[in-house]
């Protein structure tokens, strides 16, 4: 479904009119500097909030594209005629260069890393929401999930995978 054709519950239109000619335009730039980034799921939630869940592939550094969960985050926040304001974003792949991260936080007993940032307007950097970032690995994202399943299997008394 196009994002301009997302209305909220009074039947108001979420983004402005143009917000999928800009996410295209992003979308091709950002392709064309970066062989193709986009964001491989974005979730809308009806209290203005969104999940931006990005994928890489295996050997792309997570370090090289941490900027775009914010990115996404600043065009959906510009085009959501201020609806949107709070961000989520999960970076997932199974590179990082940490020495080359700024204003991330090593998750506490995790390979991971957190930010917390303002979503700024660029020009006149009015603050239009906030982003949380996460960078993890594939591997203890696969590991999480099957701990979060092994407890529904016990208790269904299911075999082990």
């Amino acid at each position: 479904m196009p994002l301009n054709q997302i209305k909220w519950d009074n039947g108001q239109s979420l983004f402005e009119a143009d917000v999928d000619e800009a996410v295209g335009e992003l979308l091709n730039r950002i392709g064309e500097e970066n062989g193709g980034c986009r964001p491989d799921i974005a979730l809308f939630h009806e209290e203005g909030s969104v999940v931006i869940v990005e994928f890489k592939a295996p050997g792309v550094s997570l370090d090289e594209h941490d900027n775009d969960l914010m990115e996404y985050a600043t065009l959906l926040a510009a085009k959501s005629n201020g609806r949107l304001k709070k961000f989520y974003g999960y970076l997932i792949g199974d590179t990082i260069n940490a020495i080359r991260l700024r204003g991330y936080n090593r998750l506490p007993g995790e390979n991971g890393f957190f930010s917390t940032d303002d979503v700024k307007e660029p020009k006149s950097q009015a603050t239009l929401g906030q982003l949380y970032s996460e960078l993890l690995f594939y591997g203890d994202v696969v590991d999480r999930a099957r701990k979060r399943i092994g407890v529904y299997r016990d208790r269904l008394k299911l075999p082990p995978l």
